[in-house]
């Protein structure tokens, strides 16, 4: 399939953050927060970041080690990517809010320090609680923890090390997960989050070194993803106890291994519609919507609700939807302009800092 961009991973990306959505939304009790149950939105990005982020560093790993490369090189332009990518709405929103200070609801201003060094995850962790409007931040900060780690490893660690390393990976975040089961927020600490990543990166490593394989691997992909949606229900269910990040992962990489395989193939579920062009928009505009959707209803849901007063009773009997509606389709106007007016342009500096490019493939058209 061509490698130069895969639309589906954007329609993945799409589904991710609309479960996300749904989980910070919606009432626990609610019906549709029992499919975020099952497969957990963050999980997902976790996994695809795995999957993109070693696929890009074992390429240019390869083709450093070709033309004699500096592999130092590789290291500077894969973080200057992703600052790009990364930083410029996230520091205008968190300096916005830090502005903004108390009449967030939350304590932005006593730990903006956490905020500024993403390191939320452990501030979270620490008080043992959310903190309103700032509370999905903690995904984020594990992201660029996993950004600043993952890339020497994958560099520079003996080749024949690099699977070993990628499994033990995924081990560790299953036993961080199964030790801290019973800590409050053990789950969002960087380690306890390894699995989703290893796993996104063991297809990676398969996909760049075993390609061939691949077709082999699949039948068992899609048992191992039977057996882990089950899992997934049963516990969703209270039946049994098990670290729900490692089920999520296992059936995203079934979904990305069919992707990679039937993408440009006649299949219904991988080509059809995960090209459907409203998921593939919305992927696109993601880190938006994920970086925005918990802040914009602290702001417009007071207001919508007063101006839904005057609509006829038929309509306003329904305004706990209502709402939701509005607030999506503004969420979805102001993340459409952050990407044209802030995010867009920045990345196009993206060319001063591109990888080499190999015969047969090129790795940065994979990732935002």
């Amino acid at each position: 399939m061509n490698n130069n961009y895969i639309k589906q991973l954007d329609s993945i990306r799409a589904i991710a953050v609309l479960l996300v959505i749904i989980t910070h939304w919606f009432p626990e009790s609610h019906m549709l927060n029992i499919y975020t149950s099952v497969f957990n939105g963050v999980d997902i990005f976790f996994v695809l970041s795995g999957f993109l982020i070693t696929r890009i560093l074992l390429e240019n790993r390869i083709q450093a080690e070709k033309t004699g490369t500096n592999k130092i090189n590789v290291i500077k332009f894969f973080f200057a990517r992703r600052f790009l990518r990364i930083f410029p709405i996230y520091y205008l929103i968190i300096f916005t809010l830090y502005i903004v200070g108390y009449r967030t609801g939350t304590d932005i201003k006593s730990n903006f320090l956490y905020f500024l060094t993403y390191t939320s995850n452990f501030y979270f962790f620490k008080r043992q609680s959310w903190d309103g409007m700032l509370s999905h931040l903690w995904s984020l900060s594990v992201e660029e923890q996993f950004y600043l780690i993952w890339p020497w490893f994958m560099l520079f660690l003996n080749k024949k090390a690099l699977l070993p390393f990628i499994v033990i990976s995924v081990l560790i975040g299953v036993m961080a997960q199964f030790f801290l089961m019973n800590v409050m927020f053990g789950d969002i600490l960087t380690f306890s989050c390894f699995d989703g990543f290893g796993i996104g990166a063991s297809l990676a490593w398969i996909s760049t070194f075993k390609f061939s394989s691949l077709k082999k691997i699949y039948p068992v992909l899609i048992l191992m993803a039977v057996v882990s949606f089950a899992l997934q229900v049963m516990r969703v269910a209270g039946f049994i106890q098990f670290p729900s990040r490692i089920l999520t992962s296992i059936c995203t990489i079934y979904v990305i291994t069919g992707i990679t395989l039937y993408g440009e193939k006649k299949s219904f579920f991988f080509n059809t519609f995960l090209k459907n062009g409203a998921l593939v928009f919305i992927g696109k505009i993601s880190y938006g919507i994920y970086l925005y959707h918990l802040i914009l209803p602290y702001y417009t849901t007071n207001t919508f609700n007063k101006l839904n007063k005057h609509l006829p009773f038929n309509f306003y009997r329904h305004n706990f939807y209502l709402i939701h509606l509005e607030n999506f389709f503004l969420l979805i106007l102001i993340c459409y302009l952050s990407w044209k007016i802030i995010e867009e342009p920045i990345l196009k500096l993206k060319i001063y800092f591109g990888y080499q490019k190999p015969n047969h493939f090129q790795p940065s058209h994979l990732v935002d």
